[in-house]
């Protein structure tokens, strides 16, 4: 386990970090990915709990199913909830249990939003500017945007008048919300989700496992 570094800045003032959020987005690289290349996606979540934060990063292979590395990271919780500012609380922490992984995946699923984001700039965008990796946000509720039409599993996730991810999910399953985070582009993202038959994706689910196992016993 990585023992982290302290997440914040305490003199950060709220101009600063939409500056910063700014700044990302518009360093985001909309680069389509070749996804038959694709064989080990990590997927990396972090846990809450009694002051402290549990990053844990998963490498899980999609063709033979099974999960080939795992990777933790934890901290003092300094930084608060605060709705579209997810990445001051928990960036840095996904970027050091992924960096800690045996191998590095060739798609990198991140619980929170890419450019599905007020400003362009969700968490994904940071951890995916960091790493340098093709990168994807996936989050459990809608931040911002609205939803057209559903076509098959998934329907058109817009900003204004621009697509900026996908919302997706089978019929009777939870929905979740898919957006580039870098590396990879807004058109990809129906066939990156297929890869887990439209689906949440397992390797998320355990993320969020075992940073809450880790977080408990830790």
């Amino acid at each position: 386990m990585v023992e982290g570094s302290r997440n914040r800045d305490p003199g950060v003032s709220l101009d600063d970090m939409i500056e910063e959020q700014r700044r990302a987005a518009s360093s985001v690289i909309l680069k389509p990915i070749d996804l038959e290349g694709v064989s080990l996606v990590g997927g990396v979540d972090v846990y809450h709990s009694g002051g402290y934060s549990h990053a844990s990063a998963i490498l899980y292979d999609i063709r033979s199913k099974t999960v080939v590395s795992r990777s933790s990271s934890l901290a003092e919780e300094v930084f608060p909830y605060l709705p579209g500012f997810l990445y001051r609380r928990e960036r840095r922490l996904m970027v050091e249990a992924v960096r800690g992984m045996e191998s590095s995946p060739d798609l990198l699923l991140v619980d929170g939003h890419g450019l599905a984001h007020p400003r362009g700039a969700g968490v994904a965008v940071f951890v995916g500017l960091d790493l340098m990796m093709p990168t994807v946000g996936i989050a459990k509720s809608l931040l911002v945007g609205r939803v057209g039409a559903r076509e098959n599993f998934h329907a058109p996730l817009m900003i204004d008048e621009r697509l900026v991810g996908y919302m997706v999910g089978r019929e009777g399953s939870k929905k979740y919300y898919i957006s580039p985070g870098n590396l990879i582009t807004v058109e990809d993202l129906p066939d990156v989700a297929s890869l887990w038959d439209f689906r949440y994706p397992e390797v998320l689910r355990e993320a969020d496992r075992e940073s809450r196992r880790k977080r408990m016993i830790g």
